[in-house]
């Protein structure tokens, strides 16, 4: 191992090793408790006139400092599930050193429930609250006490009686090229859903754009078009048009030019 020192005044050094750890069955002291031991560390410092300085110190090793990985699998963020019925939530986890237990959380992680199957979840959309937004968390945790997140899932309760919600952007096509501030026509489609908020990310970026409200009434047509302009930009960009309604998305991308209007007189 190599010593740096480093002088951080007239009467201060920092001295920095690099050290490789061994390995936790190797290290002859006892375990403070399981799975962690003490290493120790002593600095000895010579000075002139044969006179010397020795500090000891230690530090705790442990076996495993490495949060585990967890994945919802299924459903998707978006996915739609139907209310009154059983919905099986699938879940992957991993860990060098073992997984302990899985927890789910359908409140945003207010309370979690430990699974008897760490693989999977179930539980039943309430009837009465049809196009709720649920958010299922996932984490799991590690012999070692480690504690890994998964990224939530937001899924959209429907009736099915009433038939599954859907937004959908028909028009305009994907990487269509318009001229900054240009009005154009966007045509959607709303299944089973009468509200949306048409977005418009520049360069994909979904902070601080600005939602233009969409609506039809039940006896309106789901397909219908929309007149709207682009956002004024200042160089070439490509902007995503976002459809959404709680956690039902659709989007389509274009070329938005920039364009100051017409010089000449």
């Amino acid at each position: 191992s190599t010593l740096t020192t480093t002088v951080t005044s007239e009467t201060a050094l920092t001295y920095e090793l690099s050290f490789l750890n061994p390995k936790l069955v190797d290290v002859a002291a006892a375990e403070i408790e399981p799975g962690k031991k003490p290493i120790a560390v002593r600095l000895r410092v010579d000075f002139k006139f044969d006179l010397n300085q020795t500090v000891d110190d230690s530090y705790v090793l442990n076996q495993d400092l490495t949060n585990p990985t967890v994945t919802i699998v299924s459903p998707r963020d978006g996915d739609r599930v139907p209310t009154g019925k059983e919905t099986d939530v699938f879940i992957s986890s991993f860990d060098t050193y073992g997984i302990d237990q899985v927890e789910v959380s359908l409140d945003q992680g207010a309370s979690w429930s430990q699974l008897e199957n760490p693989n999977r979840f179930t539980f039943t959309p309430n009837p009465a609250t049809p196009l709720e937004v649920i958010q299922i968390d996932a984490r799991a945790i590690d012999s070692n006490g480690n504690v890994g997140f998964a990224t939530p899932v937001q899924v959209v309760s429907f009736d099915p009686n009433a038939g599954e919600p859907r937004v959908e952007l028909l028009l305009p096509d994907n990487g269509a090229e318009f001229h900054s501030g240009e009005a154009i026509e966007v045509e959607v489609r709303l299944v089973n859903l009468t509200d949306a908020d048409l977005y418009f990310d520049v360069g994909g970026v979904e902070s601080g754009s600005t939602s233009i409200p969409i609506s039809r009434t039940g006896a309106d047509p789901e397909r219908f078009v929309v007149t709207t302009a682009l956002p004024v930009v200042s160089e070439d960009v490509v902007v995503v048009l976002r459809l959404q309604s709680s956690a039902l998305k659709a989007r389509r991308y274009v070329s938005v030019l920039f364009d100051d209007g017409i010089e000449q007189a």
